[in-house]
Formats: C-alpha cells, sequence, structure tokens
C-alpha cells in the first residue's frame, strides 16, 4: 500500500518530467553561467532527459500496435531535428558545410581535404536520430528472420551512425537494456549503473567522429544519471496516461520547436 501511494506519474507524466528537464538543461546551456550552482542544478536535472526518453522508447517498443507507423514518426522527427539541432548549437540550419582550412571546433564532426585547404563540416544528428537507431535495433533483433552475423551486422551499423549523435553510443545499449531486462529489475538497475559511470567519467565517449576520443573526464553535472532510476521505480506507475495522440504529438513536435525558440533567443541576447 505504501509503495502504491506514491507510484503517482503515468506515460505521459514521464514525458512532461523529461521535456521540462531537457528545457531546463538548454537554457543552462545558453544563458546561465557555466559553473555557477544554479547552472549545476539545472544540468543535473537534465541527465534525466536521455534516459527516460529511452525508456519510453524500449516500453513503446514492447506496447506499440504499429511498429512501422513508429519507426515512421521518429525517422520524419529526426530528420526535421537535424536541422533545428544544427540552428541550436551553431545558429545556423545549414548541417553541412564546406568551410576554409583546418576547421575543427565542436559540435561540427569534421573531415580535412587538403587538396583543397577546405574542411567538410557535419553538424551532428540529434538524440532523436540516436533513439531511433536503437529502435531499428531492437526491431533487427525481434522482428526480422535474418541470421545473427547479419543481425550482428546491421546492428554495429547502426551504432556507428549514433556516433555522430547527441548523447553518442549510449542509445542503443541504453534502450536494450531497458527492453531486455524489463522483467529483472536488479540487472537492469546494475546495467544503468554501469552505462552511467562509464557516461559520468566520459571513457570512450566520441566529441567528434573524426577526433580522438578522450577518456576519464569527470564530469560533476552528469551524477543526473542516478535520478532516472528514483523516479521510474518509486514515482511511476506502468499507465498510460490519457493524453493519447495529443500528448504523443506534442512531444514530438517539441522537441523541435523549443530548439529554435531558444535558438533565436540566443543570437538575440547573446
Amino acid at each position: 500500500m505504501i509503495e502504491n501511494k506514491w507510484k503517482v506519474i503515468d506515460r505521459d507524466w514521464l514525458k512532461i518530467i523529461a521535456i521540462i528537464a531537457m528545457t531546463m538543461d538548454h537554457v543552462a546551456g545558453r544563458f546561465l553561467i557555466k559553473g555557477s550552482v544554479i547552472w549545476l542544478i539545472f544540468r543535473i536535472i537534465g541527465r534525466i532527459t536521455f534516459p527516460l526518453m529511452a525508456y519510453m522508447v524500449a516500453d513503446g517498443f514492447t506496447y506499440t500496435r504499429d511498429l512501422k507507423k513508429y519507426i515512421g514518426r521518429l525517422f520524419c522527427f529526426s530528420v526535421v531535428s537535424w536541422f533545428t539541432f544544427s540552428f541550436f548549437e551553431t545558429g545556423s540550419f545549414l548541417t553541412i558545410q564546406l568551410a576554409e582550412g583546418n576547421y575543427t571546433d565542436y559540435p561540427y564532426n569534421w573531415l580535412y581535404i587538403s587538396s583543397l585547404n577546405k574542411t567538410l563540416c557535419i553538424c551532428r544528428f540529434s538524440v532523436i536520430t540516436g533513439l531511433l537507431c536503437a529502435l531499428l535495433s531492437l526491431t533487427v533483433c525481434e522482428k526480422t528472420e535474418w541470421k545473427l552475423p547479419v543481425k550482428i551486422l546491421a546492428v554495429c551499423g547502426l551504432v556507428l551512425i549514433t556516433l555522430n549523435c547527441d548523447w553518442g553510443w549510449f542509445s542503443i545499449p541504453m534502450v536494450m537494456v531497458f527492453y531486455y531486462m524489463r522483467k529483472n529489475k536488479p540487472a537492469m538497475w546494475i546495467s544503468y549503473g554501469a552505462l552511467s559511470l562509464l557516461y559520468i567519467f566520459d571513457f570512450f565517449l566520441f566529441t567528434n567522429l573524426f577526433s580522438p576520443y578522450i577518456i576519464g573526464t569527470f564530469k560533476t553535472f552528469r551524477i543526473g544519471m542516478i535520478l532516472t532510476p528514483i523516479i521510474i521505480e518509486f514515482l511511476y506507475n506502468g499507465k498510460k496516461g490519457k493524453s493519447g495522440a495529443a500528448g504523443q504529438w506534442f512531444f514530438y513536435i517539441y522537441y523541435p520547436l523549443h530548439q529554435v525558440i531558444i535558438g533565436i533567443l540566443h543570437i538575440l541576447f547573446s
């Protein structure tokens, strides 16, 4: 009875929490003083977003009535979000540019063409693309009759795509942990903890697809990853919610829309 009393959050509220945390994180990154207390608080809370989104993708794969439509929605919004994410991070909707000289600035992935003395700059994909790759990985593993080597090759190809995404390669293993271990909570949270430690200490996290990765860079705000198990285990009741299609589309639309709004405000007031 005590446990049920506190489990008042349904799937709709998980989405709302993810949206609020994401907005706080992005506001901190654009408008707050880096290293300040309020910046740290906002960014810690912001770490809730990605694990909640990964959890909802695993949940969605389990319960969706039409997997093709689900994949189609994520694909469409991953394309749109690539342009809005570029605008949010760089102030330009141009996701691919050819810059003079050897250009290596974040958040572009770069490939220097020495013969032209130019750099091919490709902006990172958004986290939506990473989650799409995770959903496709589950589809390959669970819904196809391909031979095991082919499945492994396909998933590895999707992992390569996520190296150019926000949150990097974490998307696929995070979603798979939530899906394959959903019936074994201790194993699920131990695995989640291991992934969180890799993220917190920045192990093998690519900052740029073509640049060397940095190993062992501790980032304090990433400890916010520990908040997600608390929300899911002690507050989430497993119910769908009552928002229906409207709530579903609001989440999809809000993601690229808020990036554009914050990007415009940053240009006006930076």
